[in-house]
């Protein structure tokens, strides 16, 4: 006795397989202690801008980092500003939500946040970098210091989520 319906299902379930492991070598160790502790981080900047913190916010998260230099000093203030007027265009601060956090080789952190205003959501993208100069270490909070934002920016493409 056969069963065509096998002929067709087990090609699926192979497929199946294939597409979950995958996803699982993409994705971030939910206990990955380094990614936890910049996550915390940008909670707290988050936290500080919903405050109207947004000068002390800045200054927290960008700690030795090359955006906080002079000659991207504009680019900052402009940044500034526009998050100041988060509240006037989107609306009051409701909450924020981690909604990607991934680990790129060993020395980059991409999140993605939705920063969620009364009218309106807003994506923020942090990017750290592990600072080269750094001796290698542990994971642990001492070596945080190590790790620096080379991307900070928001946008409200909320249709690039879904890609």
């Amino acid at each position: 006795m056969t069963f065509p319906w096998i002929r067709f299902t087990w090609p699926l379930l192979l497929l199946s397989t294939l597409a979950t492991d995958a996803a699982a070598q993409n994705a971030t160790p939910i206990d990955d202690p380094a990614v936890a502790a910049l996550a915390a981080r940008a909670s707290v900047f988050f936290e500080s801008v919903s405050e109207d913190k947004i000068q002390e916010a800045f200054a927290t998260l960008l700690a030795g980092s090359q955006l906080a230099k002079g000659d991207r000093q504009e680019q900052l203030t402009l940044l500034m500003k526009k998050t100041r007027d988060l509240a006037t265009n989107y609306g009051p601060y409701r909450n924020h939500e981690r909604i990607a956090a991934r680990r790129v080789g060993s020395d980059l952190v991409v999140l993605k946040y939705l920063y969620k205003c009364e009218n309106y959501p807003v994506v923020w993208y942090i990017v750290y970098y592990r600072d080269q100069r750094e001796p290698r270490g542990t994971e642990a909070a001492s070596a945080l210091d190590t790790w620096r934002v080379v991307t900070l920016r928001f946008d409200t493409d909320l249709e690039a989520l879904a890609r």
